[in-house]
């Protein structure tokens, strides 16, 4: 969809001396830094009932609380999406790995640092580690393009520059004293004197004008 960047598979391994039982909860974040988990990629991982969880905007609430592998589950903020469609665990010995679906909106571009921390029964924890890296592409963009004939027949705004991929830009046509709007060339569907455009390309609109 608009403003999605491809669904990746995450996978994060935690181990306890005492079997893989013993881990409580699992938790990984994609943030700038660990201290803060608002307006971030914070998901959880809760062993016991095996359920995958997102957290909201502010880090407090936590989304979901859904299978991995269950087709049709998600959770979504501002900043990624997880799916359980392609989400799994696995445990062997003292090991539990987990594998999360993630997406992330391109509004949340840039270079993050990727964190996990692990909680066992007795609530003891490994503190937030860093475990690299993930880089999440900028928007593709588009330029846009509006103008008018004749010259002298009109304005139209917005003026030309670029927006993201998928954006719809309202474009709306005002003649000048002694001219009328006769419509434009270029826009996807238009209403009165307003035309819209998707910006899935370079797009050019002309606002057209009579006397």
């Amino acid at each position: 969809g608009s403003g999605l960047n491809p669904i990746q598979p995450f996978t994060w391994t935690v181990s306890s001396p005492s079997g893989y039982s013993n881990l409580s909860d699992v938790y990984a974040l994609f943030n700038t830094t660990s201290a803060s988990t608002v307006n971030a990629c914070y998901i959880r991982y809760n062993r016991a009932s095996n359920l995958l969880y997102l957290a909201d905007n502010s880090g407090l609430t936590w989304l979901g609380g859904f299978l991995p592998g269950s087709a049709s589950s998600w959770a979504a903020n501002s900043y990624c999406t997880i799916y359980g469609s392609g989400s799994s665990f696995s445990t062997s010995g003292t090991q539990l790995a987990v594998a999360v679906s993630v997406t992330f909106q391109t509004s949340f571009s840039g270079t993050k640092n990727e964190y996990l921390i692990g909680y066992d029964n007795e609530g003891l924890n490994t503190t937030w580690q860093q475990f690299g890296t993930w880089t999440v592409p900028a928007p593709q963009q588009y330029y846009l393009t509006t103008a008018v004939s004749p010259s002298v027949g009109g304005t139209i705004s917005p003026a030309s520059r670029w927006y993201d991929y998928g954006s719809v830009v309202p474009i709306t046509a005002y003649p000048a004293s002694g001219y009328q709007f006769s419509g434009f060339t270029g826009v996807d569907s238009s209403s009165g004197s307003v035309g819209y455009v998707t910006m899935n390309a370079n797009r050019s609109v002309t606002a057209n004008f009579t006397q």
